[in-house]
Formats: structure tokens, sequence, C-alpha cells
């Protein structure tokens, strides 16, 4: 399958379970920028401000 000396891509040595980590951590990244962006638009209010709401 592999021969010495040859060069080959990335993603044609990764198995199933690879290229099934490497999506669940894209995805995670993804949802991480989306979160940090509607914080940083004002769109989430901050864990003290929640804080203090549910105190009354």
């Amino acid at each position: 399958m592999f021969f010495p000396g040859e060069t080959y891509r990335g993603f044609d040595v990764l198995d199933d379970n690879d290229l099934a980590a490497l999506v669940l951590a894209v995805l995670c990244q993804a949802a991480l920028v989306a979160l940090g962006a509607s914080a940083l638009r004002g769109r989430l209010p901050s864990m003290r401000e929640r804080d203090m709401d549910d105190q009354g």
C-alpha cells in the first residue's frame, strides 16, 4: 500500500476513525468561533449578568 520514498497527501493516509475525529474537531472549532463572534457582538449576556438575573 505505501512505498518508501513516495509522497502522499495527508488525507490519503487517514482511516475512517481519523476522518471522523477530524470532522468532529472542525465542527467544534466552528461552534467555538460562532459562539465567540456572538459574544463579541454582545448577543450573549455575560455569566455574571445571568447569575444576577437568576438571584432576583
